[in-house]
């Protein structure tokens, strides 16, 4: 699924500290929103979910989009 456009996540921008981390979350508020895993016109290098980029929320581009995610319901 990666490399069509840049997937928005939850996680407000902040970087990374020089010490492995799991699954980091970020900051509980910010200025800027994660996205990851390319688009389009990535290089190669770009089209990896551990890649992100950051950008302001309310922005609008052909680059940019977000995935519905249903969890699975509970088997009775």
């Amino acid at each position: 699924m990666s490399g069509n456009v840049y997937e928005w996540v939850n996680d407000w921008f902040e970087a990374y500290t020089a010490s492995p981390q799991t699954d980091p979350q970020g900051p509980d508020y910010g200025s800027y929103k994660v996205a990851r895993g390319g688009a389009w016109y990535s290089i190669t290098l770009g089209c990896r979910t551990t890649y992100r980029v950051f950008g302001y929320p309310y922005i609008i581009e052909n680059h940019l989009g977000f995935r519905l995610a249903l969890s699975e319901a509970p088997v009775n």
